[in-house]
């Protein structure tokens, strides 16, 4: 094998792993964004029921 024909083989090995290692950030960041949206949804949530506590405490 020529010494061009390996260094593409590599060029190529390379991309790849690039590509994989830009597969497993957006991954993660999906995780992130997941976890943010659950984090949001528990203080709605919370503040929903405070609201409705506080509410009944002055009908009450």
């Amino acid at each position: 094998m020529s010494v061009i024909r390996i260094s593409m083989i590599v060029i190529r090995a390379s991309i790849g792993a690039i590509k994989v290692s830009i597969g497993a950030i957006r991954a993660g960041i999906g995780v992130f964004k997941a976890n943010a949206g659950a984090i949001r949804k528990n203080i709605c949530d919370q503040e929903s029921f405070i609201i409705k506590y506080f509410h009944k405490q002055n009908l009450g």
